[in-house]
């Protein structure tokens, strides 16, 4: 979770706190890697992000609807593969009442 919140700052330079991360699942990436997902509630939050290190060109919202198309279509892997992520999310966000 450390990790996270640091990587979100040096990736987008924004600050989060260890409260606000909602663990959602882990992808097994390969053999010596996984991946953790988690969920930030961005409401209120400013849009504008900073990218300094050169690894983020752009940050793009998607509607919630979209997300599917956008793993099939766009994401790069682990992620384009995580389908039983994506479902996972899905539960959860219904779970905190955030889907209806």
């Amino acid at each position: 979770m450390e990790a996270s919140i640091r990587e979100v700052k040096e990736e987008i330079g924004a600050k989060i706190e260890m409260g606000e991360l909602k663990f959602v699942t882990s992808v097994l990436v390969d053999q010596n890697t996984m991946a953790w997902m988690y969920l930030v509630d961005w409401t209120g939050r400013p849009d504008k992000f900073i990218f300094d290190d050169g690894e983020v060109s752009k940050v793009k919202w998607i509607k919630y609807d979209e997300m599917e198309n956008f793993r099939k279509t766009f994401a790069r892997e682990p992620l384009r593969r995580a389908d039983l992520s994506f479902l996972q999310l899905d539960v959860w966000l219904r779970a905190w009442g955030l889907l209806n």
